[in-house]
């Protein structure tokens, strides 16, 4: 595998991979929103990630001729690429939010980054989920500003 291949695939496999671990977050979290728009805004945004995190991974199934559900199923601990702010769980609603906050930012960036770029299929779809990831951090400004 070339260079530029395996650094397509490991930049795949952290966004994927915090999204996956972010989904869960947002599934965990859901009884503990604050009104019913909490909740179904959250459940709204686990849904968005957990889809997103199946496309992406699908995406790398056919690119790199690997298995189905190989990279979501069959790999150890150690070869999940999450955001290391992601693997504590937060302690209070504050650690939540502002977690979300980071965790949102840095997966918009990351996707952006792949925005308009050579590989047109990655292109299109991180244009596509970092418009999506605009209501999630709509949601999270909304509650930083809440804190003021």
């Amino acid at each position: 595998m070339t260079d530029v291949k395996q650094a397509l695939l490991g930049e795949l496999l952290c966004i994927a991979d915090s999204k996956w671990v972010l989904g869960h977050w947002y599934v965990k979290c859901t009884p503990n929103g604050r009104s019913v728009p909490d909740f179904s805004s959250m459940a709204g945004m686990a849904q968005d990630e957990l889809g997103q995190t199946r496309a992406i991974f699908s995406f790398i199934e056919q690119s790199y001729e690997l298995p189905e559900y190989q990279v979501e199923f069959g790999r150890p601990a150690e070869k999940i690429y999450s955001m290391e702010l992601l693997d504590e769980a937060p302690q209070n609603w504050a650690d939540f939010v502002v977690t979300l906050y980071l965790a949102e930012q840095a997966l918009w960036s990351a996707l952006e980054g792949f925005v308009g770029g050579s590989q047109r299929g990655v292109s299109n779809f991180c244009k596509k989920f970092a418009e999506e990831g605009y209501f999630h951090r709509l949601y999270v400004d909304g509650w930083l500003a809440a804190f003021n």
